[in-house]
């Protein structure tokens, strides 16, 4: 929903600043509708692409947790059969909401604070390369065998 309001809010600003634009111009240039729309363009990329940490996938198979990007590149992997250690965590996936995840790794790590924002924390995580986050539902409560793991608090 708010990735709707936020393209809804970005086509209004395109809109009023091609009608200032056009308004301004009136000698039939148009190198600055030109000029502000690809800098609007590349303002929403720049934006949008802050946010692709937050399209991986868990692929959970074979004892295996394996953490890959959205172009399939392989972030973490954690063996289940080793001793797991997580937290559960509350973060901030949209303003004002707060989603449950998990981080889990088959290291002792630090804990994060409740209430930080997950793009910030999906970048740590990431950069540690040793372990992984992934919301925590009812589809992950049926996988995790939380009961045999290491809880970090």
């Amino acid at each position: 929903m708010e990735t709707f309001i936020s393209m809804v809010i970005l086509s209004i600003f395109y809109a009023v600043g091609l009608l200032a634009c056009c308004i301004w111009v009136k000698d039939g240039s148009f190198e600055i509708l030109l000029f502000f729309g690809l800098a609007m363009t590349l303002g929403y990329l720049c934006w949008q692409i802050n946010a692709i940490f937050l399209l991986d996938y868990i692929d959970i198979s074979d004892n295996l947790f394996t953490q890959s990007s959205v172009f399939g590149k392989t972030r973490c992997t954690i063996n289940s059969k080793n001793p797991i250690y997580y937290q559960l965590v509350q973060l901030r996936d949209r303003p004002n909401e707060r989603g449950h995840f998990i981080v889990l790794s088959e290291q002792e790590f630090h804990p994060y604070v409740n209430n930080a924002d997950l793009v910030r924390i999906c970048k740590e995580i990431y950069e540690k390369k040793n372990q992984i986050i992934m919301p925590y539902n009812a589809k992950a409560k049926r996988v995790l065998e939380l009961n045999e793991w290491h809880k970090i608090d």
